[in-house]
């Protein structure tokens, strides 16, 4: 198991709630919350939600990973 993952499972686990802000154009779908440095594009909402839950995992993944602070909700 990686260090990583070790520490993440003796964390509690913590809620956040940022709200999402979708846009659509004529090519797509782009979505993003509000306060973080993640956006997802795909050609419909639905696909573009599901991207953007990936890039958050990711986000804060890496965020755990590199002992950054954590970002605080508005």
């Amino acid at each position: 198991m990686r260090k990583s993952s070790a520490l993440a499972e003796k964390l509690e686990p913590l809620i956040y709630e940022f709200p999402v802000k979708y846009q659509r154009d004529r090519t797509g779908w782009m979505a993003w919350p509000e306060g973080l440095p993640v956006t997802a594009i795909a050609s419909t909402k639905v696909g573009a939600r599901r991207k953007l839950r990936g890039a958050l995992r990711a986000y804060f993944r890496s965020t755990l990973r590199h002992h950054d602070p954590l970002p605080v909700p508005r």
